[in-house]
C-alpha cells in the first residue's frame, strides 16, 4: 500500500470521526431514538446491578458485555462506543477490499456511515451497529485465511443479534466448500458458552430456547406490503446507493460466475464473496421482507434492521464505483464529477431529513410532564408505571428495581388504581399504548380514586392524521 494513499485513509477515517463525535455530541435528550434505543441502554446500564442483564436475548448479551462500562457512564459515551464499532466495521472492510483488489477500497467509509438508516443508527444504543462489525470481522477473518477465528466469530453472532443465527448455515456451506472441516465444530463456541454461563447464573442451560424473546406467531405489529423495504430504499439507502448497489452485484455475479465457470478466478475468494458478503444480505433482506409480510416472529416492518448490511452492501458498492472509474469515465476528472454528484446525493439523503426525526414530540411531551410535577414539587417516591422506558431514563430510575419503575401493563385492565399504592404514578403516552394488553385509557383518566396531574395532546408537525398525548394520574 502506498504510504500517500495511506496517510489520506486515515485523514479521512479522523475527519469522519470528528463529524461523528460533533454530530452525537450535540443532540438534544429529546431526540433520542424511541423505546428500544433507551432500553438497551438501561439494560446495559444496570447490568453490574442486575447480573442477569448480561445474559438478557432481547437485551442482546454481546452488546450489554461490550457497551455496558460506556452505559455506566452516559448514554453520550454509548454513542462514543458506537462510532468506534462503525470505525472499526470500516477499516475490516477496507482491508477487505484491498485483499480483493477493489480499487475504491477508500470508499467504504463515506459509503457505510453515510447511508440514512446507518448514519441514524450511530447516536443510538441500538445493536445494528456491533453486529455489522462482527460480520465485518467473519469475512475479514475468512479472506485472511483464520478460519478458527472465522467460526468462533460466526458462533457469537448470534447474540450480537438474532439474525446472526442466518449466517451459520451458510458458514457450514462455506467451510465445507473450503475444505475446512476441523473448523466447523468451532460454530458451536458461543452457543456452548452460553448455556454453559445460563447454567451457573439461572439454572438453565437451554435458557435461550427457553427464553426466546421473539414468538414466532402473529405479531402484535401486523403486518405489511412484500415490497415495504423495497419502498423505503430511499430512506434505508439513498436511492443513488440503492441502485448502483443493484448493478454492481449484477456485475459482479454475472464476471466472477463466468471466470469460476472457466476456472480463471480465485474460488476461495469467489466463495466467501458469493456465499457470504452476498448471500447473507440477501438471506437477511429476504427474511426480514417475508416476517414483516407475514406479521409474523414480534416484526414491526422497522427500517433500521437493514443497518446490519449496510457495511457489506458498501464494499459492493465500492467494487461499482471501481468499475465505473476504469471501465466508464477514462479521464478522472470526468469520475470524480461523478462521485462528487453521488456523494452530494448521498449527503441529501441522509442529513435533509435529520430535522425532522430530531423533532420527537411525544418525548418533549413526557418532557413537559416531568417538568411540571417537579416543579410543584409532587411526590415522586412512590413507583412510577409508565410505558416509555424514557420516563427511567430522564428520571435516573432503575427500572428493574420494582420498587422504582413498574411497566404500565402490570395494572388491571378496569381498576388500574387496584395494583397502586399510595403516591404511586402513572405516566401514560398514547405512543407505546396497545389497547389489548394495557389498561384502559378512561378507567384511568376517569377514576375516583386517582388524581390527574397533567394531560397535554398535540397534533403530529409533519402528519396531522398522529395525535400525540401523554398524562400523569396519581394514586390518592
Amino acid at each position: 500500500m502506498k504510504i500517500s494513499e495511506s496517510r489520506i485513509v486515515a485523514g479521512l477515517f479522523v475527519l469522519v470521526g470528528i463529524i461523528l463525535c460533533l454530530y452525537a455530541f450535540n443532540l438534544p435528550s429529546y431526540s433520542l431514538e424511541l423505546g428500544d434505543s433507551i432500553n438497551h441502554y438501561l439494560y446495559a446500564k444496570y447490568a453490574f446491578v442486575h447480573p442477569e442483564n448480561f445474559l438478557d436475548l432481547w437485551a442482546k448479551p454481546l452488546f450489554v458485555i461490550l457497551s455496558s462500562p460506556f452505559a455506566t457512564i452516559s448514554m453520550v459515551a454509548v454513542y462514543v462506543f458506537n462510532i468506534a464499532c462503525t470505525l472499526t466495521t470500516c477499516f475490516a472492510l477496507y482491508k477487505c477490499a484491498k485483499i480483493l483488489e477493489i480499487e475504491e477500497a477508500w470508499a467504504i467509509l463515506p459509503l457505510t456511515v453515510f447511508t440514512p438508516v446507518y448514519f441514524a443508527l450511530i447516536p443510538t444504543a441500538l445493536t445494528e451497529v456491533l453486529c455489522s462489525m462482527f460480520l465485518a470481522f467473519l469475512v475479514w477473518a475468512l479472506l485472511s485465511k483464520k478460519y478458527y477465528l472465522a467460526a468462533i466469530l460466526a458462533s457469537i453472532l448470534p447474540f450480537a443479534r438474532q439474525e446472526g443465527y442466518l449466517v451459520l448455515p451458510i458458514m457450514i456451506v462455506l467451510l465445507t466448500a473450503l475444505k475446512q472441516y476441523k473448523s466447523i465444530p468451532f460454530l458451536i463456541t458461543g452457543i456452548l458458552v452460553y448455556c454453559i454461563a445460563t447454567y451457573i447464573m439461572l439454572g438453565d442451560a437451554l435458557w435461550f430456547i427457553h427464553h426466546h424473546p421473539y414468538n414466532p406467531g402473529k405479531s402484535v405489529y401486523g403486518s405489511g406490503s412484500l415490497l415495504h423495504f423495497i419502498n423505503e430504499k430511499e430512506r434505508i439507502f439513498g436511492n443513488y446507493y440503492f441502485f448502483l448497489g443493484v448493478a454492481s452485484l449484477g456485475i459482479y455475479c454475472f464476471v466472477n460466475g463466468l471466470k469460476i465457470i472457466k476456472k480463471k478466478a480465485d474460488f476461495d475468494k469467489n466463495v466467501i464473496v458469493f456465499l457470504l458478503l452476498i448471500g447473507f444480505p440477501v438471506a437477511f433482506f429476504s427474511i426480514h421482507t417475508y416476517i414483516w409480510w407475514k406479521g409474523v416472529s414480534g416484526s414491526a416492518g422497522l427500517i433500521r434492521v437493514m443497518g446490519v448490511i449496510i457495511p457489506y452492501c458498501s464494499l459492493i458498492v465500492a467494487y461499482g464505483l471501481s468499475l465505473i472509474k476504469t471501465k466508464v469515465f477514462y479521464r478522472n476528472y470526468l469520475y470524480y464529477g461523478f462521485l462528487g454528484l453521488f456523494f452530494y446525493k448521498m449527503y441529501m439523503a441522509c442529513f435533509i431529513p435529520l430535522y425532522k426525526n430530531l423533532s420527537n414530540t411525544e418525548t418533549q411531551l413526557l418532557n413537559e410532564g416531568i417538568d411540571k410535577l417537579k416543579q410543584e414539587k409532587v411526590n415522586l417516591n412512590g413507583a412510577i408505571f409508565c410505558f416509555d422506558p424514557y420516563v427511567a431514563y430522564i428520571l435516573k430510575r432503575d427500572p428493574f428495581n420494582p420498587k422504582e419503575i413498574r411497566q404500565g401493563w402490570d395494572l388491571n385492565r378496569e381498576q388500574p388504581h387496584a395494583s397502586m399504592y399510595k403516591n404511586d404514578l402513572m405516566i401514560w403516552d398514547s405512543h407505546f399504548y396497545i389497547p389489548s394488553i394495557t389498561p384502559i385509557k378512561d378507567s384511568l383518566l376517569h377514576n375516583d380514586s386517582l388524581d390527574l396531574l397533567f394531560q397535554k395532546v398535540v397534533t403530529d408537525e409533519y402528519d396531522s392524521s398522529i395525535k400525540h398525548e401523554v398524562f400523569i394520574v396519581r394514586r390518592k
